[in-house]
């Protein structure tokens, strides 16, 4: 019995050509695909995850990287996907880029209150990475200032240019 079980072992492992030894639960390839704006370069992915190709598939090490990717702050949504192929796994990370603002946030139709309160409220500095959530969180606490000033039925709205 011993040795049916070592050479079913055997059978179900295969050798790449790198000399590695793969079985149909390591990952063969990692890819990145990126949406939003500009191009996230392979090696800073590399440089911020621990998963490599040759290694076995353990979700927990991709839930960390997952983790680790969305903590740089430069990614609003950071995802893995897992494809079998042939001889293994392919791994892509699915990451949605903040926008850089290029320059501080313009503020249109402030009637009572200052741009220099409104520009503090908001805490957006030119170069910052933002999102529509973070935009979303900034226009709320600009709408609180309002509601705080007796303005009750002010809203904020933003828009990502």
């Amino acid at each position: 019995m011993r040795y049916l079980l070592t050479g079913f072992l055997l059978m179900s492992l295969a050798v790449g050509a790198s000399g590695q030894v793969v079985n149909s639960r390591s990952i063969t390839a990692i890819a990145v695909e990126s949406k939003g704006p500009g191009r996230v370069d392979e090696s800073y992915v590399t440089a911020h995850t621990r998963v490599r190709a040759g290694d076995e598939f353990d979700r927990r090490r991709v839930n960390r990287d997952v983790k680790a990717l969305l903590d740089t702050g430069l990614f609003s949504a950071v995802s893995a996907q897992l494809e079998t192929s042939a001889g293994g796994l392919r791994l892509t990370y699915d990451l949605t880029n903040k926008y850089k603002l290029a320059k501080i946030a313009e503020v249109v139709g402030l009637d009572v209150m200052r741009a220099s309160k409104a520009h503090r409220t908001l805490d957006l500095d030119q170069g910052e990475f933002i999102d529509d959530q973070i935009a979303g969180v900034r226009a709320q606490a600009l709408t609180k200032e309002y509601i705080d000033d007796f303005y009750p039925d002010a809203s904020v709205t933003w828009s990502i240019t």
